[in-house]
């Protein structure tokens, strides 16, 4: 089992590292990203980025790669191989979660926000208590001195993971929802249309279709009609079209008034001919029973784009340089 000291470690960088990536369907932000922005300028092989004029050192860098490394081998198990590091970047997501913590932290003093000597020794007392729940001084002391770490160092530590705490619970708790909110997120996500449609190789036969559809004629004999069957906005898909974004705003825009596109949808090299056979709205009674539960989902949601939005904000504001030769070369002679 890893030390309580060991967990901690890690904690701070890994919280960062799953939050980034939960947070990719939002059209993430990678280390690329950080690139296009940064002024880089000429850096010595000792410092692997410079934020704001603070500088991240190999030395730290190396620390919490290997804390890092270390809760990935330890969770994956036999699963883990160095093919992993390689296709999630790793070493390039230690460093996003180190110059986001740094710019984090440096946003919360700004703010004002600090942690008091009795925050510090609360959390402190619950991450070593015994089990009657009081404080085990020797089990705090013990695990110190198995990680080499004086007290304070880790209480320093432990500080500014409490101010990293504090910083992201006074953004998620910003955000909030009407009644309207939830009213039209439970629409968007549970309504639901089936789609006939025509798919053609040419734009030509897609339009000729649809205008005789709006002449209210049936399709030609011989054109085969298929239908999506009932489905709903989330994925962006199209049963038996596919992955189309455009296609799904499309087929929600039709109403039994207007039931006909008005113009094809080219989509994975074919053009279609979109119209509504039929649509199921929302159930009263069922949103009624559903809508506390479904808020919280959407709230969480909500916080999460927030939390993002402004971390990427931070981001885009500050001055980053990263040492690129440094970061492409590290652990090419091993960690």
């Amino acid at each position: 089992m890893l030390s309580d000291v060991r967990k901690y470690a890690y904690s701070w960088q890994m919280k960062l590292l799953y939050l980034l990536i939960a947070l990719t369907f939002f059209g993430g932000f990678g280390l690329a990203g950080y690139l296009r922005s940064c002024s880089l300028g000429k850096m010595d092989p000792y410092t692997i980025a410079r934020i704001n004029g603070r500088s991240i050192t190999m030395e730290e860098f190396q620390r919490a790669y290997n804390n890092a490394l270390n809760v990935l081998r330890d969770r994956l198990g036999d699963s883990f191989s160095e093919e992993i590091l390689k296709e999630q970047n790793f070493k390039g997501e230690v460093l996003r979660g180190m110059i986001q913590r740094t710019l984090i932290l440096e946003r919360a003093r700004e703010m004002g926000l600090m942690v008091t000597d009795e925050e510090l020794r609360s959390s402190i007392a619950r991450m070593f208590s015994d089990e009657r729940g009081y404080f085990d001084a020797e089990r705090y002391r013990r695990a110190l001195r198995a990680n080499r770490l004086h007290v304070s160092q880790f209480e320093e530590a432990q500080r500014e993971e409490i101010l990293l705490s504090k910083v992201q619970e006074l953004i998620l708790s910003s955000a909030s929802l009407t009644e309207d909110e939830i009213a039209l997120e439970y629409r968007l996500k549970n309504e639901k249309v089936n789609i006939a449609f025509v798919s053609f190789d040419t734009k030509e036969g897609a339009e000729g279709l649809l205008r005789t559809l709006s002449m209210g004629k049936k399709p030609p004999r011989g054109i085969s009609v298929e239908e999506t069957g009932f489905f709903t906005r989330n994925g962006g898909n199209i049963p038996k079209i596919g992955i189309s974004e455009e296609g799904v705003a499309r087929a929600f825009s039709l109403t039994e008034d207007n039931p006909i596109a008005e113009e094809p949808l080219f989509t994975n090299g074919k053009y279609y001919a979109l119209w509504l056979k039929g649509k199921k709205d929302i159930i009263p009674l069922r949103f009624k029973k559903e809508k506390e539960r479904f808020a919280g989902e959407i709230l969480k949601e909500k916080r999460q784009r927030l939390l993002h939005s402004w971390i990427e904000s931070l981001t885009e504001e500050a001055r980053l340089s990263i040492n690129e030769p440094v970061l492409e070369s590290f652990g090419t002679g091993g960690e």
